[in-house]
């Protein structure tokens, strides 16, 4: 079976982002909070992320729409749910992960009962945001998890860009066909 995995929305950190600063950003000012992708495979999802790439999981939440029927034990019911997703009958699984000590996470969003063609129309679009870019310190090491456990596929690298100080880069798909850069800093002599 095909899965399907839309990123909703991907974006770039920074490395000269001041990550641990609790302070709220002046007014007019965004600051990056989460990414989220809807999944359709929560759990290999999670192995890949946590497993290959060293994400912790922060949270699991699993949410319905105070009209819909309880999804499973330990749902919140929120009222509006279904006008916040545009999904009647919402309900909703989302995890977040994070790197330790970060302040910025990706969210797994599942929705557990509705089908593709129902959140196509919400959240796919052919064009858009291309890919998830992560700073790792040991690609060989991923690389090797990858192997062993046969989640994700290396599409090119890793190579040294000599233009980006001579760091290694190395694109992936992860188990649901999604792009990954992994970014590795050089090693300074």
């Amino acid at each position: 079976m095909k899965t399907i995995l839309v990123f909703i929305l991907v974006v770039s950190i920074s490395a000269f982002a001041d990550t641990n600063s609790k302070k709220d950003p002046a007014p007019g000012k965004t600051r990056f909070w989460h990414m989220g992708a809807v999944v359709t495979d929560l759990e290999i999802m999670h192995r890949f992320y946590t497993e290959i790439l060293g994400l912790e999981n922060v949270t699991d939440l699993k949410f319905s729409d105070a009209k819909s029927v309880p999804l499973m034990a330990g749902v919140t019911p929120l009222q509006g749910l279904d006008k916040l997703m545009g999904i009647q009958g919402s309900k909703t699984v989302i995890r977040h992960y994070s790197a330790p000590n970060q302040n910025q996470f990706l969210e797994f969003i599942y929705f557990p009962d509705h089908p593709a063609k129902q959140l196509d129309r919400h959240v796919y679009k052919p064009m858009g945001w291309s890919h998830l870019g992560l700073q790792v310190e040991d690609i060989d090491l991923i690389l090797a998890k990858m192997k062993q456990t046969k989640l994700g596929s290396v599409i090119g690298g890793p190579t040294i860009l000599k233009e980006f100080n001579s760091s290694r880069f190395v694109m992936l798909k992860d188990p649901e066909g999604n792009i990954v850069e992994l970014y590795e800093l050089a090693e300074e002599h």
